[in-house]
């Protein structure tokens, strides 16, 4: 079996200038665990996953804590000037700046067996399937092996066990 027989082959893309409140909106709206960036010819330019939007330091702020302040206060009203700029840098982030360049990936004809090596030894999720010139073909998750071992029914894993 090859990664193109279990990938999602349409998948949810955000741009390089997509600000990361909207990236943050989509991984949460659709509960991924991370997404590409992809260009107007869909080539996958970086990654970005739940981990880059948690990383402290990422935008000069640790953003639970900011999570944290929108949610307890009403923030517009009481930012200091010194954390204006915090702010600022958040609500103007894009995918771009924030996105892992260097990202695991795969083609088509990757067999599932080397796909769960890169799950297992990468600690990577999700991983984009490309072709040519880093084109998008679709997006592989480790949830894809789950519903893989999901579809088999007790007597169709017989065969294992003699």
């Amino acid at each position: 079996m090859q990664v193109k027989d279990i990938m999602t082959k349409e998948v949810i893309t955000v741009a390089p200038d997509t600000k990361v409140t909207e990236v943050a909106r989509v991984i949460h709206k659709h509960n991924f665990n991370g997404l590409p960036v992809v260009d107007a010819e869909k080539k996958v330019l970086g990654m970005i996953t739940e981990a880059d939007l948690l990383a402290n330091d990422t935008f000069g702020t640790h953003i639970p804590s900011f999570a944290k302040l929108l949610a307890d206060f009403n923030v517009l009203k009481m930012v200091k000037d010194k954390d204006k700029k915090s702010l600022e840098s958040i609500v103007n982030a894009t995918a771009e700046s924030i996105m892992n360049k260097e990202f695991d990936s795969v083609g088509p004809e990757t067999s599932i067996t080397e796909l769960m090596k890169i799950f297992n030894e990468k600690h990577t999720n999700p991983v984009p399937v490309i072709g040519e010139n880093k084109a998008l073909l679709g997006i592989v998750a480790r949830s894809d092996i789950v519903k893989l071992v999901a579809r088999f029914s007790e007597t169709e894993l017989d065969f294992l066990r003699s």
